[in-house]
């Protein structure tokens, strides 16, 4: 169970975690490979992919609606209970694949009773405040 700020994120299905590097490169003259150093590391984007599993709208609206506070500006502890250490990060772009005209389609609803909102969420490594 994937957990943002002390919020555990539902139904998690895919954790990708990527790291950034800036990297400068300056031509050096008769030479045919640049000069290359790594300026700094950017920190880790975590991407996150989940579905919202709930049995009526209310609930799906509310989920979806507590999901959308998170994105503040605050930064938060993230746990992605594996066994890797926590670490802050802030929330970015979180989207949801809602099919309005598509409820009560199968593909959307279930025999279980549930309504299935797939989501994604972007969490950016940020340095403790």
């Amino acid at each position: 169970m994937v957990t943002f700020g002390g919020v555990s994120l539902p139904h998690v299905l895919n954790i990708q975690i990527t790291s950034a590097h800036e990297e400068i490169e300056r031509p050096v003259p008769m030479r045919t490979i640049a000069y290359r150093v790594d300026k700094a590391e950017l920190g880790r984007t975590v991407k996150v992919d989940g579905e919202i599993r709930e049995t009526n709208t209310d609930t799906v609206r509310t989920t979806i609606d507590a999901i959308r506070a998170l994105v503040d500006g605050a930064s938060r502890l993230l746990d992605l209970e594996d066994g890797t250490t926590t670490f802050d990060a802030l929330l970015a772009d979180p989207e949801y694949t809602l099919d309005v005209e598509g409820w009560l389609e199968s593909s959307m609803f279930s025999v279980d009773g549930k309504f299935y909102i797939p989501y994604s969420l972007n969490l950016l490594e940020v340095a403790a405040p």
